[in-house]
């Protein structure tokens, strides 16, 4: 950088000096700010620096060692000339900084930002700066954070002058005192024995709302929170009693306009002589916006920046006093582990903005659900943890957990469009004085993996036999994940008849793992797990293209014939992928299969979404040419305006309906409704799960087109 202005300099070194505070002992009025930078902006160090004419000294220094640096490698150096903030996002990248040792070697600086100190007569000192080993930006909030901490800074300094007894001992006269006491940026006020105000400078008259007139001979406990006026008034009795020779605090004052005024307030005897003191001076340093940033510290410290729920820190300190409170050694502790279930699809189909707003919806849902003494927090992600406030016994939790899910289940609101949601929950309860709060918050964690496990939608209340399911679930996991690597899954094939001619008119390709220790392994024990890990992803890929590659070897097989259809099931992670239709095109176009005779099998939860992106995936797929079907029809959330809104050739009846054919029951009536909406809405209707003469002659009699199930074939 340029060289300053030789007499610009000579003032600004010339005020430096008059502070007299290089080379002073550490004060932890500049260590807390430097400390409360460094939080705020997330950086590993923060310093306030003082710019002497070879040198960089450093005031306060939060996570460095280092006391001065010469000026010439000063990053400070260059703020001085700013009226602003120097940011440098990367030290390493701008040609001001990249050959600086500070940068080149340790500390291995790469990121800067330095508020130049600038005191009212104009002279920059130094900076209050934030310095990180990383590349990174600011918000727009640590930036604003950082130019009030350094205003305060300045106001410190000033402060310091002020109260310095060497500086005290010099004002001999009226007019210099006059000059200090108008110019200070700080409230600087004269008080008598009473503690009755005598004089004040326009600072303060500015700070309180208050012209001079109006506040001499006010007593400043009248300004003051009663809480906060005893702790002054007894500090300000042993002053005047000369037990003390000044005192600092921190309190709120009460402006005109009503609103609060958080100070830092010193207070010093004023001794012309042995004689006891008749007046004392205070200076009162407006900290409002520091307070603010505390508080919001604190506040952002154990509480969710989205939802505004207590964070994960919270809900254990939460736990951690409920155990220690020994008054009631029998206290029920009751933790709740609530999980979206199919979060992954909201935020895939609409969009992170949509994904965080249904996110805040269900916390709004679960303040109403619970009690005010409940604590309630979001662990991260889509999951969220209650601590019940009060002891419950075993049925009121067990309402608490059914009314909760409940409250989950109406549709949410994202923009235009309704969506449906539902949740898990894991439920532990011990006692007070058993286990660990490790233990008690692993346990609802468990159970809410077997309640997953078990269909989602519901909750599980914690059972000992649960730990063992949850190592055999970590086993089967790592099975799973092996098994994908080395290839252990093969398809079957269960055949769709025509149910007016008998004729197979396709196949449904049905997985199964070849488990080296256990044999041939069904769906119903691994795929849960897989959707919860994504390796449904791997898996499902994999049985698109065998499925794909064995029913053009049939279709090749038999060139004369109708070509053979193939049914293959897609899990919902696979539809909300967005490379889905490129995946299948490609299966397609490699195998050689016939597009149309290849039906894909969703579900329905899928539908009820309304989703423009899963939407859009299912047209892409109709464009290749193949079909759609809707798997276990009538199990979900049926509606009859998804099957006009959506392209859908077919729907499947789920064998629980199959299973009560003829036999009068609800379930036999839902099984006969659907075939005869398939057929008013011409949609290829499969009955699964057919077992027995009398279920077929029943559904011929409904004139359902194809069935499948073991009466004809086993897969």
């Amino acid at each position: 950088m340029s060289a300053p202005e030789p007499a610009k300099e000579q003032a600004r070194l010339a005020a430096l000096a008059r502070y007299d505070i290089l080379d002073s002992p550490p004060e932890e009025s500049f260590d807390e700010i430097t400390r409360l930078a460094a939080h705020i902006c997330g950086t590993p160090v923060s310093l306030v620096t003082l710019i002497d004419e070879d040198r960089q000294w450093f005031k306060s220094a939060f996570g460095t060692d280092l006391t001065e640096t010469p000026r010439k490698i000063a990053f400070c150096n260059h703020a001085l000339d700013c009226n602003d903030l120097l940011v440098v996002p990367d030290l390493g990248q701008d040609g001001r900084f990249s050959d600086n040792p500070l940068v080149t070697s340790d500390p291995h600086a790469r990121f800067y930002a330095g508020m130049p100190l600038i005191t009212h007569e104009g002279h920059a000192l130094g900076t209050l700066c934030v310095i990180d080993s990383h590349p990174r930006e600011l918000s727009s909030h640590q930036l604003n954070a950082l130019r009030t901490l350094g205003r305060q800074v300045v106001n410190q300094i000033e402060l310091r002058r002020l109260l310095a007894k060497s500086e005290l001992a010099k004002v001999q006269s009226e007019r210099r005192w006059e000059a200090i006491f108008e110019s200070a940026a700080i409230g600087v006020d004269l008080v008598d024995r009473d503690g009755r105000l005598v004089e004040c400078n326009r600072a303060l008259q500015d700070m309180l709302g208050y012209t001079a007139d109006e506040l001499r001979g006010f007593s400043f406990g009248e300004l003051s929170y009663s809480e906060d006026r005893v702790r002054s008034q007894q500090r300000f009795g042993e002053l005047v009693a000369g037990e003390r020779a000044s005192y600092q605090i921190e309190k709120r004052f009460v402006r005109k306009d009503g609103t609060d005024l958080w100070a830092n307030v010193t207070v010093t005897s004023l001794r012309e002589s042995e004689a006891p003191p008749e007046f004392f001076i205070g200076t009162i340093e407006n900290i409002t916006e520091r307070k603010r940033l505390q508080e919001q510290l604190e506040y952002n410290a154990f509480h969710d920046s989205l939802t505004g729920l207590f964070n994960r820190s919270l809900f254990e300190n939460r736990l951690a006093h409920a155990r220690s409170a020994r008054n009631d050694a029998k206290r029920r502790l009751t933790v709740l582990f609530i999980d979206l279930d199919d979060f992954k699809g909201i935020n895939d189909s609409h969009g992170h903005a949509a994904g965080d707003q249904m996110l805040i919806a269900v916390a709004g849902r679960l303040r109403h659900a619970f009690r005010p003494t409940d604590t309630i927090a979001r662990f991260g992600g889509d999951e969220f943890a209650v601590l019940l406030g009060e002891a419950a016994g075993a049925k009121e939790v067990r309402s608490i957990a059914t009314r909760t899910l409940e409250s989950l289940r109406a549709p949410f609101g994202l923009g235009t469009t309704e969506v449906f949601i539902r949740a898990s929950m894991g439920v532990a309860t011990t006692t007070a004085g058993s286990g660990n709060d490790e233990e008690l918050v692993r346990n609802a964690d468990t159970a809410l993996r077997v309640s997953k496990g078990k269909g989602k939608g519901r909750y599980e209340v914690f059972r000992p036999s649960m730990r063992v399911a949850a190592l055999k679930r970590a086993q089967l996991n790592e099975e799973l994940q092996s098994a994908v690597e080395a290839g252990q899954f093969v398809l079957h094939y269960q055949p769709m008849v025509r149910l007016d001619s008998g004729r197979v008119a396709g196949m449904e390709a049905l997985l199964r793992w070849r488990h080296p220790v256990r044999g041939l392994v069904g769906p119903h024990e691994f795929i849960t797990l897989a959707e919860e890990t994504g390796l449904i992803l791997a898996i499902g890929g994999w049985v698109l293209t065998e499925a794909c590659r064995q029913a053009a070897a049939w279709q090749k097989g038999h060139p004369h014939r109708p070509p053979l259809g193939i049914n293959i099931n897609l899990s919902a992670r696979q539809v909300h992928e967005p490379g889905l239709a490129r995946d299948v095109g490609r299966a397609v176009a490699e195998s050689g299969v016939e597009p149309r005779s290849v039906t894909l099998e969703i579900t329905e939860s899928l539908l009820v979404l309304d989703d423009k992106a899963v939407m859009r995936t299912l047209r892409a797929l109709k464009k290749i040419g193949v079909s759609l079907a809707i798997d276990d029809f009538g199990t979900g959330y049926s509606s009859l305006s998804y099957l006009r809104r959506f392209p859908i050739d077919g729907l499947k009846i789920d064998m629980s309906f199959t299973a009560h054919l003829g036999r009068g029951t609800h379930e036999a009536t839902l099984a006969e409704a659907i075939v005869a909406l398939g057929d008013s809405l011409h949609l290829k209707t499969v009955a699964e799960g057919i077992e027995t003469k009398a279920q077929l002659r029943h559904l011929q009699r409904l004139r359902c087109e194809l069935g499948q199930g073991y009466y004809f074939a086993s897969p």
